[in-house]
């Protein structure tokens, strides 16, 4: 039972980064045409970004990026049809 607490505390202290994580993109990345290389010299700037990629691995920070600006693209697109 012990470590199925732990487990389940290390998800949602992983789960509360990636939605903080989204929150940084949201302010910080605004430019669907940005890399993640650009996004990371940006990002960390931020200390909050420091903070986040210690509990985030690199290929889920990587991933939660990605998805941004796919948003950002698709947001972008759909303003272009309207």
């Amino acid at each position: 039972k012990g470590k199925e607490g732990k487990g389940s505390g290390k998800r949602s202290r992983n789960q509360e980064a990636k939605d903080d994580f989204k929150g940084l993109l949201a302010e910080r990345v605004r430019d669907g045409t940005m890399t993640w290389s650009e996004a990371k010299k940006k990002l960390r700037r931020d200390h909050d970004y420091e903070r986040l990629t210690d509990i985030l691995t690199k290929e889920e920070a990587e991933a939660l990026f990605d998805e941004h600006v796919q948003e950002l693209l698709n947001h972008a697109r759909e303003r272009m049809l309207v």
